[in-house]
């Protein structure tokens, strides 16, 4: 992985990212953040839009997510908690092939 610099409380810090790699129906994403803390989401939807089921799971360098019946599309997104709900970084689209 890349040092990253971070901007954190006025100060630069230098810092290997972290990759996280969610697996869901054979396709995956890797997410990358400034640390391995957080919660994982992985949203499930079906064709009009629908939420079928939402997953969570604990920050880990590898995540199957596992099927959802019916589901057309998969949103991962790592927050930094439950509470705050602060993204660590951009979503991202997972396409699942019916």
């Amino acid at each position: 992985m890349p040092i990253k610099p971070l901007l954190q409380n006025g100060y630069i810090q230098v810092g290997s990212a972290f990759a996280v790699s969610v697996t869901t129906a054979g396709s995956s994403v890797i997410l990358e953040g400034q640390n391995n803390n957080g919660k994982i989401l992985v949203a499930f939807y079906e064709g009009q839009g629908k939420l079928l089921e939402l997953k969570t799971f604990d920050t880990a360098s590898s995540i199957n997510a596992g099927e959802v019946s019916g589901a057309v599309k998969a949103k991962v997104m790592w927050w930094n908690d439950l509470n705050g709900m602060k993204p660590e970084c951009a979503q991202k689209i997972i396409t699942i092939n019916q």
